[in-house]
């Protein structure tokens, strides 16, 4: 190949050009698949890949998929080389995950492209199906205890031969699914999407010249490294951790991670529990598609290249085979992106979020965890049309709220970061193609995660069947003992992740009373508290509500939210006015026509009263080194490190400390600042007022950490109780 530089407008050209390659494969997915998973939903994706099948270039929707299609990718390059061979015009599918696809579901089609008889890239598609055979209609293969009785994974094989479809081999794909004919539509559209890159791409070969083309591909890698590490490089040194929980049968599977950030290089390494039998596990490719996502996401703004070849090589990411995050064969691994793979997103998302508060030049790049688990329900049956019928109900995936940055909100019911061109599914094509009836998509109030700056509110779904008698296979799968999108900076977690069904409810009763009930308050009958994997049925007049489903956390102490920002929420129907009283200390009285109006001296004073109540209620330090206070705020004295937005690393005549804004010296900077802090700890938090957290749940506790002189907060985490505390920052001092 060619050494020469290639000038940078050509170069420009042909990098935005692979872009729009990579959107027209997206635009065909959506156009041809018959599946409103990837056509309303979105959950599939696109890659292109250079001739070792490192991605180059990915589609906007779920990202984390471009690493499993490279992984797939490798698999047929070092075992398909000689026999059946990789030949021009080929194409192979696989559902394994050991072979890259995130879970069985998860079909992938990639294809090598060649050019004058030389393999020069691969083009790859992924898409969600709806049905891949197995025990039940869907992903969640409830109970299996290992992947042989999950949905039967097919190795990567070659489907289309020279371009010619193996008719025997489709039939071997189709006839595991129940629903064949979506499988079919939805298999080519894969096809299609995969023809059209490699006609374009050849295209752009034959304009430019391949040796130009190839040229810019590698330097695509080499800018990419280069500017992430120069970002990597600015940010301060140090290790930030995190640990995050999971149910699962009875069972709480934890996950840790510890990053390190030296120089220019970021190393995650995790230690998770040892794999579960199925079903929830992810797979090396999977936890590592779901690092790269955050990274992209949090780090790479203002101008680094989304190209994951060049990212990988600056990264180290460690996990243990045989754990949850590394499964090894036989275990299950049906869930995908709804299992333990989430656990890795939300470490990830946690750590890099308090990197980046510890930085003064990009501490206004902070955004605290996107959601708290994920709410997936899927329904199978007879619908209203007589036909068998599946559909994943995903208002609880794409419809979750963003984190709050270090200075504004989050956005509400915005989408997963994991898919920036995801979205939640019509309401009247739900109703049409399903038996449900939707009553309402509300945000909880309450529900987002409170701080400073709050977390964006997820949609809470409330809904029944209709048209039919029963809806006879309904799963859900979400997490439900902890919520993961903990705050930064002092603020709340969202609440945790529940769902519930009203039985033999009155819903109907008031129809013909000309009544619409919008909220679960509203409606009466016998309430059943769903476990977070759960597999019942519901009959026509029982409601399915989707409580809380992932809100974001918020940023910064709660009760430095501004009192007008407060009453607004109150007025939208995010917050209740005894919300705004507790959590952020803000007090209203009411004009002549009922209308709020913020007390201001009522506020102060309710405020006072909180820092006093964390003075009563919570557990001094047992120690600290140095007595009396510092010289006031100083976060911007010459020497100070910024470790948070209430905390820096000083120098004192002898030694390095931490000391909070107001000037209170906690401890030495090599230490655990959560051992030196005023810690509260209360039960955990409740999903809707006047219901309480179920199950293993209640085994949780939420831990404040309090400045012992000013009692500001400075940091929360949720536990189980017992559990140590997490040292979450320790910069290198």
């Amino acid at each position: 190949m060619s050494t020469n530089k290639i000038d940078p407008i050509t170069s420009t050209l042909i990098q935005n050009k692979l872009g729009a390659i990579s959107d027209e494969a997206g635009n065909i997915i959506r156009l041809l698949s018959g599946s409103p998973v990837a056509s309303q939903f979105h959950d599939m994706n696109t890659a292109f890949l250079n001739a070792n099948g490192d991605v180059l270039a990915q589609g906007v929707f779920l990202i984390f998929h471009s690493i499993g299609i490279s992984a797939v990718v490798k698999t047929i390059l070092r075992e398909y080389q000689e026999n059946p061979g990789i030949n021009e015009d080929d194409m192979f599918i696989c559902n394994n995950p050991y072979d890259g696809a995130p879970h069985q579901c998860e079909v992938i089609v990639v294809a090598p492209i060649h050019y004058s008889g030389r393999l020069v890239a691969w083009s790859g598609i992924s898409i969600h199906q709806a049905d891949v055979g197995g025990p039940v209609f869907g992903q969640i293969a409830f109970g299996a205890q290992n992947i042989y009785e999950e949905q039967i994974p097919m190795p990567a094989f070659k489907i289309i031969e020279r371009g010619l479809l193996r008719k025997d081999l489709e039939k071997e794909f189709l006839i595991r699914s129940r629903v064949a004919d979506l499988s079919r539509v939805d298999f080519r559209a894969e096809v299609a999407a995969n023809n059209t890159v490699k006609i374009r791409f050849i295209e752009l070969l034959d304009e430019y010249g391949a040796e130009t083309v190839l040229k810019v591909l590698d330097d695509m890698v080499d800018v990419t490294e280069a500017k992430f590490r120069d970002r990597v490089r600015e940010l301060p040194d140090g290790t930030w951790r995190h640990r995050a929980y999971m149910d699962y049968e009875d069972r709480i599977y934890v996950c840790n991670l510890e990053m390190t950030k030296r120089g220019d290089s970021l190393v995650f390494d995790f230690d998770a529990d040892g794999q579960a039998p199925a079903v929830v596990n992810s797979t090396k490719a999977l936890t590592d598609g779901n690092v790269l996502n955050s990274v992209l996401m949090l780090l790479c703004f203002g101008g680094i290249p989304w190209c994951p070849a060049g990212l990988m090589r600056a990264m180290v990411i460690n996990t243990k085979p045989g754990t949850i995050l590394d499964c090894m064969w036989p275990a299950g691994a049906c869930a995908g992106g709804g299992g333990a793979n989430v656990l890795a997103v939300y470490c990830v998302d946690t750590c890099i979020a308090q990197m980046l508060d510890a930085s003064e030049k990009y501490r206004e790049y902070v955004r605290t965890p996107t959601a708290g688990g994920l709410a997936i329900v899927e329904l199978a049956g007879i619908d209203q049309y007589g036909r068998p019928f599946f559909t994943p109900i995903l208002d609880g995936v794409f419809g979750t709220g963003m984190g709050a940055r270090s200075y504004k909100d989050g956005t509400h019911s915005s989408g997963v970061h994991a898919a920036m061109d995801s979205s939640i599914s019509n309401v009247e094509s739900m109703e049409q193609l399903h038996p449900v009836l939707y009553l309402s998509r509300y945000h909880l109030p309450d529900g987002c995660g409170a701080g400073k700056f709050v977390g964006g509110s997820s949609i809470a779904p409330l809904w029944m069947p209709h048209g039919v008698e029963e809806i006879g296979q309904v799963i859900t799968h979400g997490f439900g003992v902890a919520p993961q999108s903990v705050g930064i900076s002092g603020g709340y977690p969202g609440v945790f992740y529940q769902a519930m069904i009203k039985r033999n409810s009155d819903v109907l009763e008031q129809f013909t009373q000309g009544k619409l009930p919008i909220s679960f308050t509203q409606i009466n009958g016998q309430l059943d508290m769903t476990a977070s994997m759960h597999r019942t049925s519901i009959g026509k007049t029982d409601v399915y509500y989707d409580c809380a489903t992932i809100p974001a956390a918020g940023y910064g102490d709660p009760i430095e939210r501004e009192p007008r920002q407060v009453l607004n929420d109150v007025v939208n129907f995010l917050v209740t006015e005894e919300g705004a009283r507790q959590t952020y200390g803000v007090v209203f009285t009411k004009d002549k026509a009922n209308r709020l109006i913020l007390d201001e001296v009522g506020t102060d004073q309710r405020r006072k009263e909180i820092k006093e109540a964390r003075k009563q209620k919570g557990r001094m330090p047992e120690r600290q080194i140095e007595a009396g206070r510092g010289q006031g705020k100083i976060a911007n004295e010459a020497g100070a490190r910024r470790m948070n937005e209430y905390l820096s690393i000083v120098q004192t005549d002898h030694y390095r400390v931490i000391q909070c804004n107001c000037g209170c010296i906690l401890g030495p900077a090599d230490q655990n600042y959560k051992e030196m802090s005023l810690v509260v700890e209360s039960p955990a938090r409740n999903v809707e007022p006047g219901i309480e957290v179920s199950g293993l749940a209640k085994e949780f506790v939420f831990r404040e950490f309090c400045c012992p002189e000013c009692q500001v907060l400075f940091a929360t985490e949720v536990a189980r109780n017992g559990d140590p505390y997490v040292w979450d920052i320790q910069l290198e001092v």
